[in-house]
C-alpha cells in the first residue's frame, strides 16, 4: 500500500511541473517585447523633440495687480475679551469630624463619595447612651446640690436668729451691767454720806457725852451746895436742885446721839451691801454679756460655715447644671449634620467604627459655588471689572471644557476676587471666578454640564468696553505694528497703527485709520507701498511698458509679473 501512494504522488507532481515551466517561458518573453517596445517609443520621442525644437517669441507683458481681499473699516465700541486658562478648586470645602467619642452607629444613605448632602442632614449618628447616663448623673447631682443650698440656707436662717437673740442678750446685759453699775454708784455715794453722818453723830455723840459730863460735874456742885445748906426742901424742888433733869435731858440727848449714830452706821451697812450686790450684778451681767458674745461668736462662726456650704453647694449646683448641659451638648453632638449643602469628597469611617474626639469623619466640599482659579498676564488686569480692587461687581465669565463638554457648551460666572499674590513662575496674576450651582441641581440650572475639581477649563472673561476702536484679524497685521489698506486709488498703503487691546483672533487699534477704508485681509508675497492691488472681478489694466523699461528692482519685488 506504501508503494502504491508514493508512485501515485510522483505521477501527481510530474504533471504539474510541466505547465509551470511553460508559463515561466512565456512571461519571460512577454517581458522582452514590453521592453523592446517602450525603447523604441523612446528613441522615437527623443528624436521628434530634437527635430522640432520650440522657438521663444517675444510677447507683450501684460500688467497683473495682485488679488486681495479685504473688508470696509468701521470705527464703533468694542468690548474686550480676555482668554485664559484655569484650574476648578473648591470655593469652600472642610474636614467634618467628631467633638465626641463612641461607635458610629449609622450613616446616611448618601455618604460616599460623591454624595450630595443638604444643610442640616445627618452625615454620621453616634452611639449616645454614654451621654445619657452622664446626663442623669448630673440631674441627681444637681438635686443633690439644690438639698444642700436649701440645709444652707436653713442653717445660716437659724444662726442669724442666734446672733440676733445674742445680740438682744448682750444689749439687756449691757443695761443691767449700767444698771447695776448706777446702783453701785449710788451705794457708793450713800456709803459717803453714811460715813459723813457717822462722823457727824459721832461728834453728836461726843458733844453730848461732854455735856453729859459737864452736867454731871454741875450736878455733884449741886448736891455739895444742897449739902452746904442743909436746908431740907421739897422733893420736886430738890431735883430741880439738883439738876436731874438736867441730867436726864443730857443722858437721853447722849443716848440720842449714839441710837442716831447707830442708825447711820446700820445705813452704812445697808449701802454697802448693797453696792456689793450692785457690784455682784455688774459681774453676773458681765459674765452673761460675754457668755452671749461667745453665743454670738459661735452662731456667727456657724454662719459663716453654713454660707460657705451654701457656696459649695451652689458651685456644685452650677456644675451640676453645666454637666447637664454639657451631657446635652453631647447627646446633640452624636449627630454629625452637613454644616452647608455639599457633595462628599471622601469618606473616612464606616458603620461601627470607633471614633474620638476630633477624628475626621469625611470631607465635605460647597455644592453651591465652585471657584475657577485663573491666571492671566498682570497688565490685562486693567480691563477686567474685579470687585474690591477696581470695581463693585465682578466681570462675568464664560468657562469652556471642551474635552468634557464638547466644542460651544459653557457655564457663566463672575470675577470675585484677585488673589494677593502672583504665581512664582509665570509672574502670572491670580484671579478666582465664581461660578454657582456647579452640579446644576437648581431648576434653572438644570441640564446644564456640571464642573469637575481640579478640571484645567478654558475661560473667556469679559473685559472693559474699547470706545472708537477698529477691529483688525490677525491675519490681517503685519510686524506687530501695521496693517495694509487699499486706498480709493487702488494703490497698497503700508500703515502703522497704535494698539489698544488684542486677542487670539483681533487685534483692536485707534487711530491712523478713517472709517469706511478698506483693510485689506490677505496676504501679499511681497507688498510695496503704492503698488497697485485689485479686488476679485475688477478688469485688467492696459499692457504694461516692455521688460526693457521695467526697473529690474520692481521685478524682483514682485511689482509686475509676466505672464
Amino acid at each position: 500500500m506504501v508503494d502504491n501512494r508514493v508512485s501515485q504522488n510522483k505521477n501527481d507532481h510530474d504533471i504539474e511541473t510541466k505547465p509551470r515551466q511553460e508559463m515561466t517561458w512565456r512571461s519571460i518573453l512577454v517581458r522582452v517585447v514590453f521592453g523592446l517596445v517602450v525603447l523604441g517609443a523612446a528613441w522615437y520621442i527623443a528624436e521628434y523633440w530634437t527635430n522640432n525644437r520650440p522657438r521663444a517669441t517675444r510677447k507683450e507683458v501684460v500688467r497683473l495687480a495682485p488679488l486681495v481681499d479685504g473688508e470696509a473699516v468701521e470705527i464703533k465700541t468694542y468690548r474686550a475679551t480676555i482668554d485664559a486658562m484655569g484650574t476648578v478648586i473648591p470655593a469652600r470645602s472642610m474636614d467634618i469630624a467628631s467633638r465626641v467619642g463612641g461607635e458610629v452607629m449609622s450613616v446616611s444613605g448618601e455618604f460616599f463619595p460623591g454624595g450630595h448632602l443638604k444643610s442640616g442632614d445627618k452625615v454620621v449618628e453616634i452611639d449616645k447612651t454614654d451621654y445619657l447616663l452622664n446626663l442623669e448623673e448630673a440631674k441627681y447631682a444637681l438635686e443633690k446640690a439644690s438639698l444642700a443650698i436649701f440645709q444652707s440656707e436653713l442653717a445660716i436662717e437659724q444662726n442669724v436668729l442666734s446672733i440676733e437673740q445674742s445680740i438682744l442678750t448682750i444689749e439687756q446685759n449691757e443695761l443691767a451691767i449700767e444698771q447695776s453699775k448706777l446702783k453701785a454708784g449710788q451705794s457708793e455715794l450713800a456709803i459717803e454720806q453714811s460715813g459723813l453722818n457717822i462722823k457727824q453723830r459721832e461728834a453728836d455723840v461726843i458733844n453730848a457725852e461732854k455735856n453729859l459730863a459737864i452736867e454731871r460735874g454741875q450736878q455733884e456742885i449741886a448736891k455739895r451746895e444742897f449739902k452746904l445748906l442743909g436746908e431740907s426742901i421739897k422733893d420736886s424742888d430738890r431735883d430741880l436742885l439738883l439738876r436731874r433733869p438736867q441730867l436726864k435731858a443730857v443722858e437721853a440727848a447722849v443716848s440720842s446721839a449714839k441710837a442716831r449714830l447707830k442708825e447711820v452706821k446700820v445705813a452704812k451697812k445697808i449701802a454697802e451691801s448693797a453696792k456689793k450686790s450692785a457690784e455682784a450684778g455688774v459681774r453676773s451681767a458681765e459674765a452673761k454679756k460675754r457668755s452671749a458674745e461667745a453665743a454670738k461668736k459661735t452662731a456667727e462662726a456657724k454662719k459663716k460655715s453654713a454660707e460657705a456650704a451654701k457656696k459649695s453647694a451652689e458651685a456644685s449646683k452650677k456644675q451640676a447644671k453645666v454637666a447637664i448641659e454639657k451631657a446635652k451638648l453631647n447627646i446633640e453632638r452624636t449627630a454629625i449634620l452637613a454644616p452647608f449643602d455639599a457633595v462628599i469628597q471622601e469618606k473616612r469611617v464606616e458603620p461601627g467604627s470607633q471614633v474620638s474626639p476630633g477624628a475626621p469623619l469625611a470631607k465635605l466640599v460647597a455644592s453651591s459655588e465652585y471657584w475657577v482659579q485663573v491666571a492671566v498676564p498682570v497688565d490685562r488686569l486693567k480691563w477686567i471689572s474685579i470687585p474690591k480692587y477696581n470695581s463693585t461687581e465682578g466681570a462675568p465669565v464664560l468657562v469652556y471644557h471642551e474635552s468634557a463638554w464638547g466644542k460651544g457648551v459653557f457655564r457663566t460666572g463672575t470675577v470675585k476676587r484677585l488673589m494677593t499674590s502672583v504665581e512664582e513662575k509665570g509672574r502670572m496674576a491670580r484671579l478666582l471666578v465664581s461660578v454657582e450651582d456647579p452640579f446644576s441641581m437648581n431648576p434653572e440650572n438644570k441640564g446644564e454640564p456640571e464642573l469637575i475639581l481640579g478640571a484645567y477649563v478654558r475661560v473667556e472673561i469679559a473685559g472693559n468696553e474699547i470706545p472708537e476702536a477698529i477691529r483688525v484679524p490677525r491675519t490681517a497685521f503685519h510686524n506687530n505694528k501695521e496693517v495694509w489698506i487699499r486706498k480709493d486709488d487702488k494703490t497698497l498703503d503700508i500703515r502703522e497703527v497704535d494698539i489698544i487691546w488684542s486677542n487670539r483672533e483681533y487685534v483692536f487699534v485707534e487711530n491712523s485709520i478713517e472709517n469706511g477704508e478698506f483693510l485689506i485681509v490677505s496676504d501679499l508675497p511681497a507688498p510695496v507701498a503704492g503698488m497697485s492691488v485689485r479686488l476679485h472681478g475688477e478688469a485688467v489694466e492696459a499692457p504694461a511698458p516692455s521688460l526693457e523699461e521695467v526697473d529690474a528692482d520692481d521685478v524682483m519685488k514682485g511689482s509686475y509679473h509676466g505672464r
